[in-house]
């Protein structure tokens, strides 16, 4: 008689690109596997690394889009993956009143869908080097930082800000 094999469990996979990117980077493939070999992953699209321009075309479609997609809740991609586009508030991110907010918004969202959905201790898998303070308080399982991107690089990020939280990341620079 075959010995059954448990699930692997739950994962909350924290991307810094939205699930419908053009083009898919190792952050929707991961959760794509990670959903083929049993896990139940809730992808959370970026929440946003740089303050947006409401100068610019793209920026603003960005932001209808994810009210749209907010307001509606996570959406299944398949049995076991879902997408939730965090509604948080895009600008002065920095500010500590506006961190506080969003890191408290994006916790309700994960709890309610976990509540709603059974996860329990969900492995944390991350590209996102904020999302280590958003998590506190949530019961989790084990952690991984996938750091892949100089995320300091992009225009518009605050590369002190984000080189500090990924030292780790980045051999090359020097420690503060």
């Amino acid at each position: 008689m075959a010995e059954e094999r448990p699930a692997p469990g739950d994962c909350l996979l924290f991307a810094t690109a939205d699930w419908d990117a053009p083009y898919w980077t190792n952050k929707q493939h991961v959760a794509s596997h990670l959903a083929e070999r049993g896990y139940r992953v809730l992808y959370v699209e970026s929440v946003g690394l740089r303050t947006p321009s409401l100068a610019s075309g793209l920026d603003l479609a960005r932001l209808w889009r994810r009210l749209w997609r907010g307001l509606r809740g996570a959406r299944p991609q398949r049995e076991t993956l879902w997408v939730l586009s965090p509604l948080v508030l895009p600008f002065a991110q920095g500010h500590p009143i506006v961190k506080r907010l969003n890191q408290s918004i994006l916790r309700r969202a994960i709890r309610r869908f976990s509540r709603h959905h059974g996860l329990q201790q969900p492995m944390i898998w991350t590209y996102h080097p904020y999302m280590l303070e958003a998590i506190a308080g949530i019961a989790r399982g084990p952690l991984v930082y996938h750091c892949v991107d100089d995320l300091g690089a992009v225009p518009g990020i605050d590369a002190t800000r984000s080189w500090r939280r990924s030292a780790a990341c980045s051999p090359s620079r020097p420690s503060s």
